[in-house]
Formats: structure tokens, sequence, C-alpha cells
């Protein structure tokens, strides 16, 4: 008799730590998708503070705001490129955003264009370009010789 109640205690205490087991299980299961719920919920809502009070708006994807996206990007990238004021140090601050926000051909071209400007020779042309034709033009005029009826003649001939 005492044989048959110790496997009957011992058949319980099975089941008992059986049923113990399994409402883990399901507790730490449940909690793990409440946990996960909850998480997703909360990530869908954000609070933007203005001033110092939270203002509760809800998340959008991608595709609803691409168009303004997109806009504010090439707002944002003629504002660095075309704002310079006459500091050196600000306009390579603000080249250097405005090429963040432009993809590799316009960096490309950003690049080339800074290594002509580099040049000597870029500065030379264009330094004297505009006084090469107002010399040119000036000694056209100065060595022209007047004619007979009192017009400049064009040979460039001194005479």
């Amino acid at each position: 008799m005492v044989i048959k109640n110790l496997e009957n205690k011992i058949r319980l205490v099975g089941i008992i730590c059986t049923a113990f087991l399994v409402g883990c299980v399901i507790i730490s299961l449940s909690s793990i998708w409440t946990a996960r719920t909850m998480v997703s919920d909360a990530q869908k809502k954000v609070y933007v503070l203005d001033g110092n009070v939270p203002i509760l708006v809800n998340r959008t994807t991608m595709d609803e705001t691409l168009d303004v996206e997109a806009k504010s990007h090439v707002e944002m990238f003629h504002h660095y490129f075309f704002t310079l004021p006459p500091d050196d140090k600000y306009i390579r601050y603000t080249m250097e955003k405005a090429m963040y926000l432009v993809d590799e051909t316009g960096l490309a071209q950003y690049n080339t264009l800074k290594e002509k400007v580099s040049t000597p020779t870029f500065w030379v042309r264009v330094r004297c370009s505009p006084s090469i034709a107002t010399a040119w033009l000036s000694t056209r005029r100065r060595w022209s010789s007047p004619t007979t009826d009192g017009s400049a003649s064009s040979d460039g001939a001194i005479s």
C-alpha cells in the first residue's frame, strides 16, 4: 500500500511540474506577443516637440511623403549651392553640404570645375579676355587713319 501511494505521489508531482512548465511557456509567449504589439503600435506614433509641448503625430510611409521629401531635398541643395556669402570658409562648408545632396554626376562636374578653376591658366584667360577685347578696340581706334570725308579707315595703316 505504501508503494502504491508513492507511485501516485510521483505521478502527481510529474503532472504538476508539467502543468507548471506549460503554464510558464504560455505566459512567456503571450508576454512576448503583447510586448511586440505594443512596440509596433508605439513605433507608428511619433511625438514632436513644439517648444516644451509634445504633439502626437502618426508615422507615414515613404510613398506618402516622397514628393515632399524630394522637393525639400532640391530646395536644400539650391539653398546650400546658391546662397554663398563672400566668406571662403563658409563657401567651402556650404558646398560640402550641397555635395552631400547631389548624386555622383553632379559631384564629378563640381570636382572638374574646381580643378579647372584652380589652374592658373583659367584665371589668366578670365582676367585677360575682357581686357584683350578692350585693348584690341582701343588700338583699332587709335591706329585707324581718317579719310578725306572725316570717317576712320579700317585698314589699320598709320598715315
